[in-house]
C-alpha cells in the first residue's frame, strides 16, 4: 500500500480589523467573491514574497479595501510575534486536497475618521459583524470563525483599529446572511 501523499501548505497573511461601535467590538468582513462567504481581508503568500509576508498583508489590503489605501487611509502592522498552524483540513480552492495552513495574523488600524473611512468601501461587499455574533453568524468563513479562537487565546492582541459613536455605516450589519 502507498504512502499517502503529504498535504499541500498554504500560507496566508491575514489582516484584522476590529472595530469599536458604540463600545461594541464588531468584525470588519469581506464577502469572498468566489465563494459567496464573509472572510477576513488578506490571502495567500506570493513566491516573491516568502521572506516578507507583511508585503503580502499590504498587498491584500490595498487591492481588497480599494479604495482604501495603505499608508492614507489605513496602516497594517502586525499582530501576533507568532504564526498560527493548522490542518490538514479538506481545501475548497484545491478540490479537497488535504491542506496544513500557516497564518501570520496582521492587524489595520484607520489614520484618520473609522466610519468615514467605511462609508467609502462597497456595502455589499463588506460588513461589520459583532464580535459576539461571528460564531453563529451565517454565511461566515471557517477561517473568519479561527478570529475567534485568536482573540480567546490572547485577549489583549486585537487592539481596535479604530472608535466611532456615529450613526451606523451601511455596512452595519447585526449578522451576516
Amino acid at each position: 500500500m502507498a504512502a499517502p501523499e503529504p498535504a499541500r501548505q498554504s500560507d496566508l497573511a491575514l489582516v484584522l480589523a476590529r472595530v469599536s461601535v458604540n463600545d461594541i467590538a464588531h468584525w470588519l468582513l469581506r464577502r469572498h467573491p468566489k465563494w459567496g462567504d464573509w472572510s477576513l481581508v488578506g490571502g495567500h503568500v506570493e513566491p516573491d514574497e516568502v521572506d516578507d509576508w507583511m508585503r503580502t498583508a499590504t498587498r491584500e489590503v490595498d487591492e481588497e479595501l480599494a479604495p482604501l489605501r495603505c499608508g492614507l487611509d489605513l496602516v497594517v502592522e502586525p499582530l501576533l510575534a507568532d504564526s498560527s498552524h493548522w490542518g490538514p483540513v479538506p481545501s475548497r480552492s484545491a478540490q479537497g486536497a488535504p491542506t496544513q495552513y500557516s497564518v501570520r495574523w496582521y492587524q489595520l488600524r484607520f489614520l484618520g475618521d473609522a466610519a468615514e473611512s467605511l462609508r467609502r468601501l462597497p456595502p455589499d461587499n463588506f460588513a461589520l459583524i459583532p464580535e459576539s455574533e461571528i460564531g453563529q453568524a451565517q454565511g461566515v468563513s471557517d477561517v473568519a470563525r479561527r478570529l475567534l479562537e485568536l482573540v480567546r487565546e490572547h485577549p489583549l492582541a486585537a487592539p481596535f483599529a479604530g472608535r466611532f459613536t456615529r450613526p451606523p455605516v451601511p455596512l452595519l450589519r447585526a449578522c451576516a446572511n
